[in-house]
């Protein structure tokens, strides 16, 4: 059991961050329901029986019997479900057996005898139309582990750690969690690998440095292994169609280039911006980049950074950090080439935006790039470009979603195998639409996910964004980091946007109150 100290976690995840700061977009046009790092569920989600609960942002499917959560959320997946599975599924499957131990109790799943792993994670509407997660990540596990009957999917709510704290405290913890981030390991909600990955002698190196060191491990040790990129921002959906109208060459295909700048990046971007006869903007060169894309990214491509990188100082008044938050405030202020957050004019999400023309370019998450996919496959004509090349950094803004063992597992081996076949195959891209987590990966990905339009698609720009990843700011692992950027830094970032304060003058005032805020000792 979870000791009392750790009852009081009540702080959301990094995802739920981003989706309060406006990344959040579920697109009715093209059936998907978006989140930071890919999507929650938006469809109704079936149990095993096959019945399905009411639409919702957050689908909820009734448990089966032999599930004990703290909502009652639950998807339950095992090998009786429909047998027909995507070609990527047996074309991918792990070239290095998973450990597994037959020493198991064992759990009545059914059909086939055998334990029942429990996945504690989200899915998006894509994995659930038509069972195409069962069908492309369980159906193939459960068949290579003939010791497990399925795998039952514990749907997390807003508020990740605390239903996962709710769920260790009462007894009844997962076996996998996903996004097993520093933070999920510091509440003490999670374990530490690394002896698994001793043992099986795997090589980290396969991953991005940036990304799997700042995502999947703390202080030396592993945390869990990555299934998928995702990233608030990994690379930039366009709309041909809106660039050649407006008359503007086709947006670079290689990163870090040093002709597409800050300077030639807002150019364009004035002649992408149109206007009707009254003044009022028709498009947009580009989605709302807020506050909360300057404390993950935005400074660290100018040299400066919120937090130094020991975890114990806030640098946000450095005149590095400063620069950068006024030219990002100055894209919207006086460059007006993106609306302010919370101005923008257009009804509906920036995926709609953007393939109705009233954008140029997208700012999304790593889940909300399958529209480009989706669209081109209908004929649309939206690609991928790279982000602009900041003075001091030109990398993608990269993240992984790592899956680690839950504290209290009372199946670490099969777990473990769980967690090696996500990683070892591109299955959970596949079915999601993120980008995987390995390059080795994406080729199976691609031909999977954007069949004949991924040249069109120019796909390769968003494959390139994994050996182009770059730092991320330490600040985002803090246990509080949620409550420092929703509560304080994105207010006062919004007032500058909003011209009632300034840039150097905010992150001044900022400094003392964030400070404050650091935890003195984090856990080893």
């Amino acid at each position: 059991m979870v000791p009392p100290a750790l009852l009081p976690v009540r702080r959301p995840s990094r995802r739920t961050v981003l989706a309060r700061a406006g990344t959040l977009a579920a697109s009715a046009a093209c059936g998907l329901l978006m989140a930071a790092c890919g999507g929650t569920a938006g469809a109704s989600l079936g149990a095993a029986t096959g019945t399905a609960s009411s639409p919702s942002s957050r689908a909820v499917a009734p448990a089966t019997s032999n599930q004990a959560t703290a909502s009652g959320t639950s998807v339950a997946s095992n090998a009786s479900a429909t047998t027909s599975t995507s070609a990527i599924t047996s074309a991918a499957s792990s070239s290095r057996p998973a450990t597994t131990s037959s020493a198991a109790p064992a759990v009545n799943a059914g059909s086939k005898p055998g334990l029942t792993l429990q996945y504690y994670s989200q899915l998006n509407q894509r994995q659930t139309a038509n069972q195409f997660y069962e069908k492309t990540v369980i159906q193939p596990f459960v068949q290579q582990h003939p010791n497990i009957a399925g795998v039952e999917t514990i749907i997390a709510s807003d508020n990740w750690d605390e239903k996962l704290t709710t769920l260790e405290a009462g007894g009844t913890p997962p076996d996998v969690v996903w996004e097993a981030y520093p933070e999920t390991y510091m509440s003490h909600l999670i374990l530490d690998v690394s002896s698994y990955v001793s043992r099986d002698k795997l090589d980290m190196a396969i991953y991005p440095k940036y990304a799997f060191e700042y995502d999947c491990t703390w202080r030396g040790k592993i945390l869990g292994l990555p299934c998928q990129s995702g990233g608030s921002w990994p690379v930039t959906p366009y709309s041909r169609d809106v660039f050649q109208k407006a008359g503007v060459p086709e947006p670079p295909q290689t990163w870090g280039l040093p002709s597409w700048n800050y300077d030639s990046f807002v150019q364009a971007g004035k002649q992408l911006t149109q206007r009707k006869s009254d003044g009022t903007v028709s498009s947009y060169a580009i989605s709302t980049i807020g506050a909360v894309y300057h404390v993950y990214y935005w400074a660290l491509r100018y040299g400066g950074q919120w937090l130094s990188d020991d975890f114990t100082t806030i640098t946000c008044d450095t005149p590095e950090v400063i620069q950068s938050l006024q030219d990002l405030v100055d894209l919207a202020i006086k460059h007006q080439i993106m609306p302010a957050p919370g101005k923008n004019p257009f009804q509906g999400n920036g995926q709609a935006q953007l393939q109705n023309g009233q954008l140029a370019m997208l700012v999304t998450a790593g889940g909300g790039t399958f529209i480009v996919s989706q669209v081109d496959a209908q004929g649309g004509n939206l690609g991928f470009t790279v982000h602009p090349t900041l003075p001091n950094s030109n990398g993608s803004w990269q993240d992984m979603d790592p899956n680690g063992l839950a504290t209290g597992s009372k199946h670490l081996e099969e777990g473990w195998s769980f967690i090696r076949y996500l990683s070892d195959t591109p299955n959970w891209a596949v079915s999601r639409g993120n980008l995987p987590a390995r390059s080795d990966h994406t080729a199976a990905w691609e031909k999977a996910v954007f069949g004949d339009v991924g040249a069109k698609a120019r796909v390769q720009v968003y494959e390139n964004s994994l050996s182009a990843s770059a730092k991320l700011d330490p600040i985002g692992v803090l246990p509080n980091s949620t409550d420092m950027i929703n509560k304080v830094i994105t207010p006062a970032i919004n007032q500058v946007f909003a011209g009632q304060a300034g840039a150097a003058a905010t992150l001044q005032g900022l400094k003392p109150v964030l400070q404050a805020q650091v935890p003195k000792n984090l856990p080893d």
